[in-house]
């Protein structure tokens, strides 16, 4: 198996559709380019949760975006290259030497199977924002946002707990 995944490429695309022109009912829409955020950055990615947008106390108007990386959509799993072609090898099962593909859970920001990133609703910076570093490589299931106590709670897929976690990761 030769297939890989594109770490270039986007793991999570964002369309602006608040100018439909009328209520939406199935139309095609001309929309502005997408928001994309790179595997390299955030890895694979199930769960989404906006914050209220509140910054220094202070209304904004414009949310958070967070992430959560997961195996949910299939663990990719690689050993070394073996066959001189430049690229590592693709595993079914880990083991001796086995690692998980590069852009599974977003290795650029130092993430890992059990990483929650932060998509900055007004620059678009993307940070690592919480880690379960207890998860093996089940990676988070859904994430949703507490605006009452202004805290996330995240299912972990390899323990099955729910973590909670305040507006600071």
């Amino acid at each position: 198996d030769e297939t890989f995944i594109d770490i270039e490429g986007p793991a999570l695309r964002i369309f602006d559709v608040r100018n439909l022109g009328e209520p939406a009912n199935g139309q095609l829409v001309a929309t502005p380019e997408p928001f994309e955020v790179e595997a390299r950055k955030i890895g694979q990615v199930f769960g989404l949760a906006y914050d209220d947008g509140i910054r220094d106390g202070i209304q904004s108007g414009t949310p958070n975006l967070y992430g959560s990386a997961t195996s949910l959509l299939g663990v990719r799993i690689v050993t070394p290259d073996e066959d001189a072609d430049g690229r590592p090898e693709r595993q079914s099962k880990g083991g001796p030497g086995s690692s998980f593909m590069e852009g599974q859970f977003g290795d650029d920001l130092g993430g890992g199977p059990g990483s929650i990133y932060k998509i900055d609703g007004l620059t678009g910076e993307v940070t690592l924002f919480a880690n379960i570093d207890t998860n093996s490589g089940a990676g988070i299931g859904n994430i949703t946002f507490d605006k009452s106590h202004r805290q996330f709670y995240a299912s972990d897929l390899d323990n099955g707990l729910i973590y909670s976690f305040d507006i600071d990761g």
